[in-house]
């Protein structure tokens, strides 16, 4: 590994993978990735509204070097949430931090209450949605990351179905 210089240190690590330019398998790359801290205090980071929900972005990008993304998501009392969807080649990690949140995996629906830790392997259909009378809000992480990138153009179908 080598180490870079700088206002912002960086690390480098080894990823095994096949190159598309036709390079062997098991070649190696060398990626960089920043390793200063983020603290961000309560509601803090990148914001989107996206109608009924709210989110805050915590990591992503290039903060991540795209390996993550962190993301807190907090739905309105009696609001319906991004709708069935999945992510062929991304899996997601919730826990839910406030309220409880009804969560669909697959086709089944489940009341997770605050604490309740859910693991959305990539391909499965899920959703969530808060059918309760106060405020709900999960804490979710999507791996790989580079999911924010994709937040402006959610931003803007949600604000088109409001008209």
């Amino acid at each position: 590994a080598r180490w870079l210089a700088g206002a912002h240190a960086t690390f480098a690590f080894w990823r095994w993978r096949r190159l598309s330019s036709g390079a062997q398998p098991g070649s190696l790359e060398i990626r960089t990735m920043s390793t200063s801290p983020i603290i961000l205090r309560p509601g803090c980071g990148r914001s989107y509204d996206c109608g009924p929900m709210h989110a805050v972005f915590k990591a992503d990008g290039a903060e991540t070097e795209g390996r993550y993304s962190v993301s807190e998501w907090t739905v309105a009392p009696r609001s319906q949430g991004p709708g069935p969807h999945s992510h062929e080649e991304s899996d997601e990690l919730f826990l839910i931090t406030d309220g409880t949140m009804a969560v669909r995996v697959g086709s089944e629906w489940t009341d997770a209450p605050r604490g309740t830790f859910l693991r959305i392997p990539a391909g499965v259909i899920h959703d969530f949605e808060n059918r309760t009378d106060k405020p709900a809000t999960l804490f979710n992480v999507f791996l790989p990351g580079s999911f924010e990138p994709m937040m402006p153009d959610i931003v803007r179908w949600f604000a088109a179905q409001k008209r």
